[in-house]
């Protein structure tokens, strides 16, 4: 159990001299509330793919084995060069948890993938495991 304590201060200067005195003080109890654990499930993504080639990646938002729907699920794009993780852009899940997410890379390499949901009031976040995909030319 939290307690969360508010206390006002004023503080009095007079002829150097500074006085703190306590004007009000409340306290109230604040209870966390239990979220519903989330996972995501990738099940399907190239291994490897052509620079340019348009592709998709398939994914399921659950809890408790069942889908979470309207959902906003962020896909982020590993930077080597600066070693952090990036958001790139939103995907809403359907009625059942499942998204898919088309897009392509502009340069031969290996990338790494992943995608996480920031949960809300009721599902807790969580993050998919990194899928490595190679672009060759």
């Amino acid at each position: 159990m939290k307690k969360a304590i508010t206390i006002l201060l004023a503080v009095v200067m007079t002829a150097a001299v500074v006085d703190v005195a306590v004007v009000a003080a409340s306290a109230s109890t604040t209870r966390a509330k239990t979220l519903s654990p989330t996972t995501i499930t990738i099940s399907d993504y190239p291994k490897q793919v052509t620079v340019n080639e348009t592709f998709n990646v398939t994914g399921r938002l659950t809890s408790s084995n069942n889908g979470i729907s309207s959902a906003q699920v962020w896909h982020e794009l590993y930077i080597a060069k600066n070693n952090v993780w990036r958001y790139r852009w939103v995907i809403t899940t359907d009625n059942d948890g499942y998204f898919t997410d088309s897009f392509s890379f502009t340069g031969p390499g290996t990338y790494k993938v992943r995608y996480e949901y920031n949960g809300n009031d009721q599902y807790s976040c969580c993050t998919s495991a990194e899928m490595v995909i190679t672009a060759v030319s």
